[in-house]
């Protein structure tokens, strides 16, 4: 539901590109490190990296339901 969806596939993928990311995100697993990983030089930026997968999931939830 988070990651195989149609609509979760469309949303991942926004992130991919704004992150720099060709290659296809197959797990939530691997997005969610890819977000966490994220060097950001403001660490406000760094907070909303690791925030960003929760409320992407929480967001896929509602939708569903």
């Amino acid at each position: 539901m988070f990651c195989t969806g149609e609509l979760a596939k469309k949303i991942w993928r926004l992130f991919e590109v704004s992150l720099g990311e060709t290659a296809m995100v197959l797990t939530l697993r691997h997005m969610v490190l890819l977000l966490w990983l994220q060097r950001g030089v403001n660490p406000y930026l760094k907070f909303v990296y690791q925030l960003l997968p929760l409320l992407v999931c929480l967001e896929l939830c509602k939708a569903r339901n």
